[in-house]
């Protein structure tokens, strides 16, 4: 009971945007505030050294929150007017302290601030890092996308799947793999209809191993249906 207490008093003295640093800053007691500026918005991401706890924050309106003990790392994703933000955590050493906070605007990379803790006491500097080829930071999205997605769907959270697979088609249009999982979804869901279109527009854009079409467990539902024949016929054999 006094160690709960005891984080989440640390929790409260150090989350309140209120008291949030204009440049970044971190130390045990108040965690690591990442301030990162582009064009239009100003993140604010606070990391809880004691509970593992992460906030961002936009313009001082708080976008998404969670706590994260078991991962060393973590891709929080969220959306801010219009925009599709991705920030991914990666702890690299805990003693002394090295963590990578790397910020994604719609695909493309705008910093890396590494946090790194001197051997010789508790003070932790910043390098940030803002070159990287767009192309990089675009196709290591679409992976992670991929991968959350093919996480979320062996759980059988269909929902967060489907959200990972739009993000990725919201970066790249032709991600066959991406229309692929989505007739996996629809066709778990029975939503006959839409798994169709979605095997469809994953062949038109040039999927690779199609013969999967015949052996995924999750197509299953499909398979049974009778329009299945034809649509063998007309994109399989």
């Amino acid at each position: 009971m006094f160690f709960t207490f005891l984080f989440e008093y640390f929790e409260l003295m150090s989350k309140h945007i209120l008291n949030a640093p204009q440049e970044s800053k971190a130390d045990y007691t108040n965690g690591i505030w990442i301030v990162h500026r582009n064009d239009q918005e100003i993140l604010k991401i606070w990391l809880s050294l004691m509970t593992g706890k992460e906030m961002i924050y936009v313009n001082d309106e708080l976008v998404t929150q969670k706590r994260n003990i078991t991962s060393f790392s973590t891709l929080d994703t969220f959306d801010y007017k219009g925009d599709q933000y991705d920030v991914e955590i990666k702890t690299h050493n805990l003693a002394p302290i090295k963590i990578q906070i790397s910020i994604y605007r719609n695909g493309s990379f705008e910093s890396t601030n590494m946090v790194v803790q001197s051997l010789s006491d508790v003070m932790m500097s910043f390098d940030i890092k803002k070159d990287i080829d767009p192309k990089d930071s675009k196709e290591r999205m679409l992976d992670k996308y991929l991968k959350s997605a093919k996480s979320n769907l062996q759980e059988f959270d269909l929902q967060e799947s489907m959200k990972f697979l739009d993000k990725s088609l919201a970066l790249q249009p032709e991600f066959s793999e991406a229309y692929f999982m989505k007739a996996c979804i629809y066709s778990l869901e029975e939503s006959v209809d839409k798994a169709f279109e979605y095997l469809q527009l994953a062949l038109e854009n040039k999927l690779k191993g199609k013969k999967r079409i015949l052996d995924d467990d999750n197509l299953a539902h499909i398979r049974i249906h009778e329009r299945f024949e034809s649509f063998k016929t007309q994109y399989l054999d």
